[in-house]
């Protein structure tokens, strides 16, 4: 099955800040806490100053301010088109092409009116919302086909699949 849409910028941050919230922020502080040890040591010459831990407060404070930015900065707003099928899925974005195995993707979700489709090694997400489908039994069917090819991708491995489905 093929769609065609634009992501918009709140899209990506909606799903962002939902993804936060739920799992996101526990690599958000190691990398702070990661961030904050390694400018106090970086510092220290001998001797604790309060200046020290001064700067040492900033490195997680730049970091998070990076890692929230980043995906507004990286947004692609040219047209998207999504194909599932039983190999994996195929997408292009402004020329650039690229394919998934259904074996790399770790889970699916269906939450406030988009599906995300998540790539295991980065946790990067497609994202497609509503409005990409013509109708809602087009939404339904194509989110019954990637579970499936999901499904009969990882029926040979132990990884356990993840599918989750929420509605406002």
């Amino acid at each position: 099955m093929i769609v065609r849409y634009r992501t918009q910028r709140d899209e990506i941050w909606r799903w962002y800040w939902m993804y936060w919230r739920a799992s996101l922020w526990r690599t958000w502080l190691f990398y702070g806490a990661a961030a904050f040890c390694l400018t106090l040591l970086a510092s220290y010459n001998g001797g604790l100053r309060p200046q020290m831990f001064l700067t040492a407060m900033c490195a997680p404070i730049l970091l998070w301010t990076f890692l929230a930015i980043f995906p507004q900065v990286m947004f692609k707003s040219k047209e998207r088109t999504f194909e599932i099928g039983p190999n994996g899925i195929d997408s292009e974005i402004g020329g650039n092409r690229a394919h998934r195995d259904w074996r790399e993707i770790a889970s699916i979700t269906d939450k406030n009116g988009v599906i995300a489709i998540v790539v295991a090694r980065t946790r990067n997400a497609f994202l497609v919302p509503d409005r990409a489908f013509e109708s809602a039994k087009q939404r339904d069917e194509f989110l019954q086909q990637a579970m499936t090819f999901h499904a009969g991708a990882h029926a040979t491995t132990s990884a356990p699949l993840r599918y989750s489905r929420h509605r406002r």
